[in-house]
C-alpha cells in the first residue's frame, strides 16, 4: 500500500508541488505552472520530523496533556489543550504545530498550522450515512478520508482518494493507535500521525 506516483504540496513549503515516484520525494518541483529540478534538501536535525518517521503512533490523553508515543514506547512528542485549540511540542518542548477548531455551518473544521502559523492542511468534517468521518486537506488538494467504520466508531479507515487503504486509528477519546501503511515523509506524514488529535478535539 504506497502512495500514488504524482505532483503532492512540497513539504518543504519552499514550492507548490514536489514529484513523488516510487515511495520517495525526487527533484522535480513546480510553482505556478513552471516546472525544474530543485533536489529534496536532507531532514533536519531535530525538531518537527519525528512524528513522520513512525509507522506506529500511540496518543494518550490525560486532563489537558496528550502524550504521543512510538510502538516502543518512545516519545515523539506532547500535546497541550486549551479549549478549541491544541499545541503540538517535540521532546525538546518546541512547539511545532497548531490544530485549532472552528465550525463551518454544522461541521466542524480543523486547521493544521505549522510553527511559523502557515497553514498546511486542514480536516473536514463530513457526515455520510454510513457515519461521521473527515476530508483530510493538503495544501488545496484532498489527500485522503478518515472515515468511521460501520458499526464500529472506534476504528477509523484512512484511505486515499481513490479508495486504497493507507492506514487505520482505532480507539476512542484519550487512547488512539494510529498505524499507517504509507511512507512517511510523503504528504500525509504530519496530518495522518495528528489525526487522533484531530478527531478527539472535533467529537468529544
Amino acid at each position: 500500500m504506497q502512495v500514488p506516483d504524482g505532483w503532492y504540496p512540497d513539504p518543504t513549503g519552499r514550492h507548490e508541488l514536489r514529484r513523488w515516484e516510487s515511495g520517495r520525494w525526487v527533484d522535480w518541483v513546480a510553482t505556478g505552472g513552471q516546472v525544474w529540478m530543485e533536489p529534496m534538501p536532507p531532514p533536519p536535525a531535530s525538531g518537527g520530523g519525528t512524528l513522520t518517521t513512525e509507522p506506529v503512533v500511540n496518543a494518550v490523553r490525560a486532563g489537558a496533556t496528550w502524550s504521543l508515543t512510538s510502538l516502543n514506547g518512545g516519545p515523539l512528542a506532547t500535546a497541550t489543550v486549551a479549549g478549541r485549540t491544541t499545541t503540538v511540542l517535540d521532546p525538546s518542548g518546541t512547539p511545532t504545530h497548531q490544530l485549532r477548531a472552528a465550525v463551518a455551518g454544522s461541521t466542524e473544521v480543523l486547521s493544521l498550522h505549522d510553527r511559523t502559523d502557515r497553514e498546511v492542511g486542514r480536516y473536514e468534517e463530513v457526515r455520510r450515512a454510513s457515519g461521521r468521518g473527515f476530508r483530510v486537506v493538503g495544501v488545496g488538494a484532498l489527500l485522503a478520508t478518515l472515515d468511521a467504520t460501520p458499526n464500529d466508531p472506534t476504528r477509523l479507515a484512512l484511505t486515499d482518494p481513490g479508495g486504497r487503504p493507507l492506514g487505520r486509528l482505532t480507539g476512542r477519546g484519550g487512547s488512539w493507535t494510529t498505524e499507517l501503511a504509507h511512507p512517511f515523509g510523503s504528504p500525509l506524514g504530519e496530518l495522518a500521525a495528528l489525526a487522533a488529535l484531530a478527531v478527539t478535539l472535533a467529537w468529544d
